[in-house]
């Protein structure tokens, strides 16, 4: 969700934004490809359980109970 708070002109990063570059979000919506993959991706990482943290270097959910 924090990347996509420059998007929303409303909030301070979006109002950061459309200063410095001087138009609005919706002008450089289509450009910010980045912040619309990120929840893509973040859904591919949940679902191949990559990124998931390690307790003594064995895995939260084991092989025989998953």
């Amino acid at each position: 969700m924090v990347l996509t708070t420059g998007l929303i002109p409303r909030t301070a990063a979006g109002a950061f934004y459309a200063a410095t570059l001087g138009v609005a979000a919706i002008k450089y919506a289509p450009f910010a490809f980045f912040n619309y993959l990120n929840a893509f991706v973040s859904v591919a990482m949940a679902a191949a359980g990559a990124g998931l943290l390690r307790r003594g270097g064995k895995s939260f959910q084991t092989a025989e109970g998953a």
